[in-house]
C-alpha cells in the first residue's frame, strides 16, 4: 500500500513539473520570439550593409577611375599650352622689334602666324574645357546612381518582418566637389592645370547612409522586449597618383 502511494505521489509531482516547464515555456515565448526575430533582423541588417557599402565602393571606384582618364588628358594638355604660350609671346616680341626696326613687310607672315597661334590656343582650352565638364559630369552622375543603388537595396527588404518590427533606410547624403584641379591663372584662355592642394580630400566622393532597426513596435512586446538602434555608414572613394598614372583609391577618411 505505501508503494502504491509513493508511486502516485511521484506521478503527481512528474506531472506538475511538466505543466510548470510548459507554462514557463509559453509564458516566455514572446521573449524567445522577440529574441528570435532581433537576430534575423541584425542578420539581415549586417547582410545588406554589406552589399551596401559594396555597391557603394565598386560604383564610385569606377566613377573615379573613369574620370581619371579626363584627368590625365587634361594635365597632358599643360605642355602644348606651354609650347603656344612661348611661341605667342615670341611672336609678339617679333611683330614689335619688325616695327622698331621699319621691316614692315616681316608684320603680315608675323601676324598671320600669331593668328595660327591664338586658333590653337582657343582650341586647346576648348578641349580643356570639355574634359572639365565631362570629368564634373561623371563624378555628379556616378555619386547619384551609387546613392540609388544603396536606396533600391534597402528599399528590397520587407519593410515589417512582423507587426512589431522595422529595419528601414533613413536617409541618404551624398557630397563631392568638381574635378580637383586649379589653373594658373583664371583669366587665360588656355590655362596649365595641376591638382589642387589637399587633392585626395577635395577629389573624394563620398555617399553616406542611415539606417534604423527597431523591434517592439506592438504594445504586447514592449513589456517583453523593446530595442531600437541607428547606424551610420560611408563609403569615401578618391583618387591618387601611382607610377604616373592616377587610378581610384577607397578613402575611409570622415570629411
Amino acid at each position: 500500500m505505501a508503494s502504491s502511494r509513493t508511486d502516485s505521489t511521484a506521478s503527481q509531482i512528474l506531472k506538475n513539473q511538466k505543466g510548470f516547464a510548459l507554462f514557463l515555456v509559453l509564458a516566455l515565448m514572446p521573449l524567445i520570439m522577440a529574441v528570435l526575430i532581433a537576430y534575423l533582423m541584425l542578420n539581415t541588417g549586417l547582410q545588406t550593409w554589406m552589399h551596401s557599402l559594396q555597391i557603394c565602393r565598386i560604383e564610385l571606384l569606377k566613377t573615379q577611375n573613369s574620370v581619371a582618364t579626363d584627368l590625365e588628358n587634361l594635365l597632358a594638355l599643360n605642355n602644348p599650352v606651354r609650347t603656344v604660350r612661348a611661341e605667342i609671346i615670341a611672336t609678339q616680341a617679333a611683330i614689335v622689334a619688325a616695327a622698331a626696326a621699319y621691316q614692315g613687310y616681316l608684320i603680315p607672315p608675323l601676324q598671320k602666324t600669331l593668328a595660327l597661334l591664338y586658333k590653337q590656343e582657343r582650341a586647346l582650352g576648348a578641349a580643356q574645357k570639355a574634359l572639365l565638364a565631362s570629368a564634373n559630369f561623371k563624378m555628379n552622375t556616378g555619386l547619384q546612381k551609387a546613392r540609388t543603388l544603396i536606396v533600391k537595396q534597402y528599399s528590397q527588404l520587407t519593410p515589417s518582418l512582423i507587426d512589431f518590427t522595422s529595419f528601414r533606410l533613413l536617409s541618404t547624403t551624398a557630397f563631392s566637389n568638381r574635378l580637383a584641379v586649379k589653373p594658373d591663372s583664371p583669366n587665360v584662355t588656355a590655362a596649365v592645370y595641376e591638382p589642387a592642394n589637399n587633392f585626395k580630400r577635395q577629389q573624394s566622393l563620398q555617399v553616406s547612409w542611415k539606417t534604423s532597426l527597431q523591434i517592439s513596435k506592438g504594445q504586447w512586446t514592449r513589456n517583453w522586449f523593446n530595442f531600437e538602434g541607428k547606424k551610420q555608414d560611408s563609403c569615401t572613394v578618391s583618387l591618387e597618383e601611382r607610377n604616373k598614372k592616377w587610378i581610384g583609391i577607397l578613402n575611409e577618411d570622415k570629411y
